[in-house]
């Protein structure tokens, strides 16, 4: 829908008053008038539109409205506007008046435009454009990494040269979606913004990765721990933990380290649980003593397989 200049069209400026506007409208009305045009379709869609100006601007209260209106517009300058222009029928025009067209609710709807009938007909209940009263929602992405979705932050994006601090809490999760109200693209009109919302995306980890509120990472042990069990130290997000390897360790079973996860996104002083895989960790050289000690249980291993 495409706003009309009223002032524009009387030829006028914003700060017309009535006395101005009805001298505009008596010259240009003459001038376009239909008995002077009668061949001239686009001269009659001129005196149309200058009927329709009339009508808003010699109407306080309705001047009012188109003012707020017009001011808007103008201050939101700066945003794209992409109206549905829509053409209205002028053709079938066949009264006037030389000072004022008076038209009744129908014929309003028949001769003026789109924007006239949405704000100022008094059949407004036949039209629906409440969508420009709101404008379009915006849509974009943050990427963050593992560690700051585990602690929480801040992060700063401009909107229409706004500057917006987005709060990003602990324990958010990939494509997580935050929504700020009233921050997307001001509507056509100017009235009321569209809403924002971003879209969360956490970049891959190289150690961790998570399911849910838990994490998952593999630990390397060596051998003799796996098989003989014992003590090992690795890193989480929480920093450094120690944990005890049972005896005969399998390589890929999973141990779980409670409440080293990811914080709880509604209760932040909760945490999920970190499960470890195991790796087993060859030794990268062995001794002479160590292979032949691993001999020596390579042969009680096969004499144990045969007593079996």
């Amino acid at each position: 829908m495409e706003f009309l200049d009223y002032y524009k069209i009387l030829e006028l400026e914003r700060t017309a008053q009535l006395a101005e506007i009805k001298k505009a409208y008596r010259k240009l009305a003459l001038k376009f008038h239909p008995d002077k045009n009668q061949s001239d379709n686009k001269t009659h869609d001129k005196f149309i539109q200058i009927q329709e100006a009339y009508e808003v601007l010699k109407d306080a209260e309705k001047k009012r409205k188109y003012d707020q209106l017009y001011d808007i517009r103008k201050t939101n300058q700066k945003k794209t506007y992409n109206y549905d222009t829509t053409s209205s029928n002028y053709s079938n025009y066949s009264s006037y008046d030389d000072e004022v067209y008076d038209p009744t609710a129908d014929e309003e709807d028949s001769f003026f435009s789109s924007f006239f009938k949405h704000f100022f007909s008094r059949k407004k209940d036949k039209y629906n454009y409440s969508h420009l009263y709101k404008g379009k929602d915006i849509k974009g992405n943050i990427t963050i990494d593992l560690e700051e979705a585990f602690l929480g932050s801040n992060r700063v994006v401009n909107v229409y040269a706004e500057k917006l601090r987005i709060k990003i809490k602990p324990g958010t999760y990939h494509q997580q979606v935050i929504k700020v109200n009233g921050k997307g693209a001001y509507s056509e009109i100017g009235t009321e913004r569209g809403d924002l919302y971003i879209k969360i995306l956490i970049s891959p980890h190289k150690i961790f990765s998570r399911n849910g509120d838990n994490l998952y990472r593999d630990v390397n042990v060596g051998i003799y721990t796996a098989i003989l069990g014992g003590k090992i130290q690795f890193e989480t997000l929480h920093g450094k933990v120690i944990i005890a390897i049972p005896r005969g360790a399998k390589e890929g079973s999973q141990l779980r380290v409670k409440g080293k996860g990811m914080p709880k996104y509604d209760n932040p002083k909760a945490f999920g649980d970190l499960l470890v895989k195991i790796k087993y960790k060859m030794p990268a050289r062995l001794t002479d003593e160590e292979i032949s000690l691993l001999g020596k249980l390579k042969d009680i291993s096969s004499k144990k397989g045969k007593q079996a």
